[in-house]
């Protein structure tokens, strides 16, 4: 079982906020009381969840006009929410239908918008979406990370190899780095493995954190050319699929864990893995995750759906069931650590990177990944579904590569999709990346149902 939290723990500045003298102890107060809350019974945690909850509902209602028109529409007033099942008739908004609203419509009316921080998100799913929050919040968005990372073994003394594919924004040094408090290097992940190699060699970094697919080619570097200095104590991953081929190598590799984290820059930390490794810990206090199906309607534990959340933090730009795009089950067990928080048990990927079946039904970006891994000579790869009848995959070879690769490949697919795709294999140098710096292994350009 993970230990308790201490003292010091407590005293923790905030993860990509940087300083906020006149909010910073009530984040560091909810900090305090998620630690204590995760240990606590079932019962407490959902009671706790619901006032926040109800909470965020009266003021969305208040003061935000796009959910007062929205709630109106339906019949429903802040009092008739009072609990995570009366969610079921509140409609699901999805980013694009905030990106349409004028931005008075979507916000607080109560608030001074000039003096908010603004986030954009990466725009992996489409135009980037900007998000305004106070102080307060952003502070607190980053306690939900700061909340995981410790809860994983992260120390305030720590050293942090941070990969971005947007390096230059986060491009500078907060106070409390300069007293040697979660000191972090930002390694681009754009430049050429050897510049990395030689910032994290010089770094000497206790923790490597990072999307897979900026981390991917430079643990392949270290082990194509047997590197045996650079050896973090853990690795945290999120912003993308983390495949068990991929973490088992960095394993192997780096010699250490990986902790895989779910989270949006709408929402903070979602969910996140303990060293149990039975599923992804859901923030009870920080958002609400339902799982539904096609019709909006919420799926039974074990059955997989599109994932919807409703933030508890932000007041000044609420997000009330909000449609992530994002695909996952969640499951009604108790995890082996003891906490009590719900558990989603596996994250399948991005609704688009599901392939498409004539009949209708769907591939889960997983269930290729864990067989093509089984090919040999594969550095890379990149799905690419054009039609229910076209799959183009562009493959990176490695040295083990040979024509008998292409013609599994081209097998594994005709299987999957029943013989009814022409598959086409590309070999190729890289794999590029979308327009959000991300590398995508598998994207269906065929309209989803889910």
């Amino acid at each position: 079982m993970t230990s308790r939290a201490t003292t010091l723990d407590y005293v923790l500045p905030s993860y990509y906020g940087g300083p906020q003298p006149e909010t910073h102890i009530p984040p560091i107060l909810e900090l305090y009381r998620w630690r204590r809350r995760q240990w606590q019974r079932q019962e407490a945690v959902r009671e706790s969840q619901c006032k926040r909850l109800m909470k965020t509902i009266s003021r969305a209602y208040t003061q935000v006009r796009y959910y007062r028109r929205l709630f109106d529409s339906v019949g429903i007033s802040p009092k008739d929410v009072s609990c995570v099942e009366d969610l079921d008739s509140v409609p699901i908004t999805d980013r694009q239908t905030i990106q349409t609203r004028p931005l008075q419509e979507v916000t607080a009316s109560n608030v001074d918008l000039e003096k908010c921080i603004r986030r954009c998100t990466s725009g992996s799913i489409g135009r980037p979406l900007m998000m305004y929050m106070n102080q307060r919040e952003d502070c607190l968005i980053d306690m939900t990370w700061a909340f995981a990372f410790i809860e994983n073994g992260q120390r305030l003394l720590d050293k942090c190899a941070d990969f971005h594919s947007n390096p230059n924004k986060y491009a500078y040094t907060r106070w409390f780095e300069r007293v040697g408090i979660w000191r972090r290097a930002t390694v681009s992940a754009l430049t050429k493995p050897v510049e990395q190699m030689a910032l994290l060699r010089r770094v000497r970094p206790d923790i490597i954190r990072g999307n897979p697919d900026d981390l991917r080619e430079v643990v392949s570097v270290i082990q194509r050319n047997g590197i045996d200095d650079i050896k973090p104590r853990l690795v945290f991953t999120m912003g993308a699929f983390l495949d068990d081929r991929f973490r088992a190598l960095i394993k192997s590799v780096l010699g250490t864990d990986v902790f895989d984290y779910y989270g949006s820059a709408e929402l903070g930390c979602i969910a996140w893995e303990c060293s149990m490794h039975e599923g992804y810990h859901i923030n009870s206090d920080s958002v609400v995750l339902e799982v539904i199906d096609s019709r909006g309607n919420r799926v039974r534990p074990g059955e997989s759906g599109r994932l919807v959340c409703t933030g508890l933090i932000a007041n000044t730009m609420p997000f009330i069931r909000y449609d992530t795009g994002d695909v996952g089950i969640v499951e009604d067990r108790k995890c082996r650590c003891g906490r009590t928080f719900p558990t989603l048990s596996r994250l399948q990927g991005r609704a688009y990177h599901f392939l498409v079946l004539r009949d209708g039904s769907r591939v889960a970006p997983f269930v290729l990944s864990s067989q093509i891994k089984n090919i040999r000579g594969i550095e890379q790869y990149r799905v690419i579904q054009e039609s229910v009848t076209q799959i183009d995959v562009e493959i990176v070879p490695d040295k083990e590569w040979t024509e008998n690769a292409r013609e599994l490949v081209q097998a594994l697919l005709k299987r999957i999709t029943h013989g009814e795709a022409v598959i086409n294999v590309k070999i190729c140098g890289s794999i590029p990346r979308d327009a959000s710096g991300k590398i995508q292994s598998i994207v269906s350009k065929v309209k989803h149902s889910i």
